[in-house]
């Protein structure tokens, strides 16, 4: 509001829109509940935008929100297979088909995600809490940490909600890594929107590359 009062007394500009930027955001974690409503959001955005240009004696923008994440994030469930069970350094890890390359934002800045089982979800938690790591060799690939999670098995599946903002955006084939399949689920019903890659799909790749 004080950059557009000074644009208007020097180049006679006006603001007729207005994005504060950012964005609302999502409960990745149970920790993160309960969330906000939207509705307090928009409320406290709009209030404070029109006391500021009113301040500074400017007409009411046009007022632009970001609600991005806090609808696509809760779109999409990201589906992990455990393929092994370890117990190392008092810890119970479960370790799936996934990890770094399709979803790198645990590792590159510690967003905490939750999961539970897609069969008999509602079971009891055991100890110890699980900690679920992917197949990249990195000491960096693990999605979630200290979850109470049931007693699982290999071949169980896991489901991670809130993963429609950026799992597939920011997925890679790091390390030979083949992007999963992606399928659309609408009243009940499947299809395929995109098909899992195979190693040709690689070779390709990286044929085609200059």
């Amino acid at each position: 509001a004080d950059f557009a009062a000074r644009m208007r007394v020097r180049h006679n500009w006006q603001v007729q829109h207005f994005s504060p930027g950012g964005g609302w955001g999502v409960a990745y974690h149970e920790d993160d509940l309960p969330h906000p409503p939207v509705e307090g959001y928009v409320r406290t955005l709009a209030n404070w935008v029109q006391a500021a240009f009113r301040q500074q004696g400017l007409p009411l923008p046009r007022l632009h929100l970001e609600p991005g994440r806090s609808l696509v994030a809760r779109a999409g469930v990201a589906l992990y297979r455990i393929g092994a069970l370890k117990q190392a350094g008092g810890r119970r890890w479960l370790l799936v088909d996934g990890g770094l390359a399709d979803n790198p934002r645990p590792a590159l800045y510690g967003t905490r995600y939750t999961a539970l089982p897609v069969h008999w979800p509602q079971r009891p938690p055991v100890e110890p809490p699980a900690w679920v790591g992917g197949p990249f060799c990195e000491s960096g690939d693990v999605l979630i940490r200290g979850l109470p999670l049931p007693d699982l098995r290999p071949g169980d599946l896991l489901a991670v909600p809130m993963s429609g903002a950026y799992h597939l955006s920011m997925g890679s084939n790091y390390n030979g890594a083949r992007r999963p399949a992606v399928l659309w689920l609408h009243r009940g019903r499947t299809r395929l929107i995109r098909r899992r890659q195979c190693p040709a799909d690689l070779v390709q790749e990286w044929e085609s590359t200059p």
